[in-house]
Order: C-alpha cells, then structure tokens, then sequence
C-alpha cells in the first residue's frame, strides 16, 4: 500500500490530517519478488519494464505502509531483512494465487470447459442424445457434461429450477428462456411396407383421403399439430394417442395407418425389420430444432459450441431428395 498525507489550510493555519492509505497492489508485490531474486534496483527495475525510481518509490511505500523495512541498502547491493524473507514469501505465494486465478478465469472463457448439464426432449433424444454425447466426448474432455432425457414439459421446469444449464427441444416461448433455433428437421410418413401408400416415393396429401393419422404422445405431437395443418386437414381420421414414437411404430405395423416421425428417427433398416418404410410427403412438413437456456445464463460460448454440434448433427442425418418407389428413407442413425 502506498501512503500519502493530507493536508488543509484554515485561516492560514496548515492543519496536518489522518494519512490516507491506497490499497496495497500485485504491482507492489511483483517488485519486492523481482528485487528479492535479483538484489539490484536496477537489474530488478529492467526485469519489471519500469524506471529504476518508480520501483524504488513503490517499495519505499511499501515499506512505509507495513511499517518495516523489508530490504537492507548498501553499495554492494541489496539484502532481505529477516522481516522481509517473511513477506517476500507471502507475497510470492499471493502472486503465484493471482496467476491461478488468472488461468480459471481465462479457461472459464473457452468453450464447453465448465460442467454443463444438457436436457433432451425424449422425441429428440434417441438420436441426438448419444450423437451429442460422442461428439462433445472429445471436445469437451475436461469438462463434466450431463445429459437428460425427458418430457418437454418436466425438462421445462428443470432448467427454470436451475437443474438443467440447456435444453434441446422444439421451439417453445417460455418466460425467463431464451431460444435460438438451428436447424429446421423434416418430418416424413411412416407405413407399412405394403400399404398401397407405399408404392409412392413422395406421399401426395391427395392420396391421404381415406387414411387414419396416428399421432405420438407428448412434445412430437404438438410439433406435428403446430406445423402440419395441411396433413391434418387432409386426412380422413386423425388419432391422437398417447404412445410414444417407438410404441406407435410397433402399434402401425401391425394395425396399419400413418404416423409422422422426425427424419432423425428414420432408419430404414431398423424400420424394414418392423416391415415399416419411411416417406417424404409431396409438401414439405418441418419441426424447429431449438436450444434453449435461461436469459440468465452467462456463458454464450458454451451455447454457441453447443449449437455448432447440434447443427452438424441435422447435416450429418441427411439423405437424397429423389427416391424409387421401392425405396425406404435412410439416415445415418445407428444409435436408435
């Protein structure tokens, strides 16, 4: 710490006041360490990058503040007091905390470097969850990350409680949250291989008109609700149950109908071992892939790596645009 003296002058009187005390600084501390190594004011001064005078007045001020003298001056050099060894240690010690502190906060910056725990709603999850896990395995290996899979609406309520940092679901308009959208999924037609619908590379909503429309339980069905209008409306029967997609799949393959799942979950192989196949419909239908967080959340970089992973994943499960009639969808999912 520095000291300087105040003084004020009334009726031409000149009034001596309290000193004052200026906080004692890591600079200071750096040039008792640096002239404790180097024994000379002048090697220690270079080796601080200031003049020789500024390091003296900074350890005299020092001196002055501890009210002790912490160096022993002479024409040979300079000596540490037995009173300076001691405070010279401790404040090699303060220097070495600073610089620790000085890495935790610049490794705070970097990238999915801190424990994050990441929410999956169960309709994304089958696909995204152990892709996003992969991915992020070598990307983020010293950090711990916790993934979750759940209910839209139980998942909502965790990361509003602070027990989820983000959440990978559709896009929804939550008080407190924040959301950015990343990619938009396509949602395509599951039926049996020998439905008649099936011979169709593109379903045509026309061709729709006698058929049942099964709809999953939970957040799927509310992305098929919000953003399939014209399939709904040209549909014969729509069902809404409240199996999930895995279930319905199962339920399809042997009663028949139609159901809609992400282009994420379509496996052709996997369906084919159902007698299932997947088909686009002759009008695009999407669902909004969204991450979401709470406003209050300080760490953008974290949000930004994650959704450079979130989009890869949407370019990753992709397949051609034009398909023959005996073809089944394929994506590159062999997690599900």
């Amino acid at each position: 710490m520095a000291i300087s003296f105040r003084y004020r002058v009334f009726s031409g009187l000149l009034i001596w006041l309290r000193p004052t005390r200026t906080p004692m600084t890591l600079t200071q501390l750096k040039y008792i360490v640096t002239l404790a190594d180097e024994r000379h004011f002048g090697r220690a001064a270079r080796k601080c990058c200031v003049s020789q005078s500024a390091l003296s007045m900074a350890v005299r001020a020092l001196e002055l503040e501890l009210e002790l003298v912490l160096f022993e001056r002479d024409s040979k050099g300079v000596r540490l007091t037995p009173a300076g060894e001691k405070v010279v240690a401790k404040a090699r010690s303060a220097l070495e905390h600073s610089n620790t502190i000085d890495r935790l906060a610049k490794g705070a910056v970097t990238p999915l470097s801190q424990p994050l725990r990441i929410g999956i709603c169960e309709s994304y999850a089958a696909y995204y969850l152990p892709q996003l896990a992969s991915a992020l395995k070598y990307k983020a290996s010293t950090a711990a990350l916790a993934f979750t899979e759940g209910a839209l609406s139980q998942l909502t309520q965790q990361l509003l409680a602070g027990d989820l940092e983000v959440l990978v679901a559709s896009h929804q308009t939550i008080s407190g949250v924040t959301a950015r959208a990343v990619s938009e999924e396509p949602l395509v037609a599951v039926l049996r291989q020998h439905d008649p619908l099936a011979q169709f590379a593109s379903l045509p909503l026309a061709a729709l008109t006698n058929e049942n429309l099964w709809l999953p339980g939970g957040a799927l069905r509310q992305d098929i609700i919000d953003g399939c209008a014209a399939l709904l409306e040209s549909v014969n029967r729509v069902t809404e149950s409240q199996l999930g997609v895995h279930t319905l799949l199962q339920h399809i393959s042997v009663a028949g109908g139609v159901s809609v799942i992400p282009r994420s979950l379509a496996n052709a192989e996997r369906l084919a071992a159902d007698g299932l196949v997947a088909r686009t419909f002759g009008e695009e239908f999407t669902r909004q892939n969204s991450l979401m967080w709470r406003s209050s959340f300080a760490r953008p970089q974290d949000i930004d790596a994650l959704a450079k992973e979130v989009v890869n994943l949407c370019a990753r499960a992709s397949w051609p645009q034009v398909h023959s009639a005996s073809e089944a969808l394929f994506v590159d999912n062999n997690c599900w």
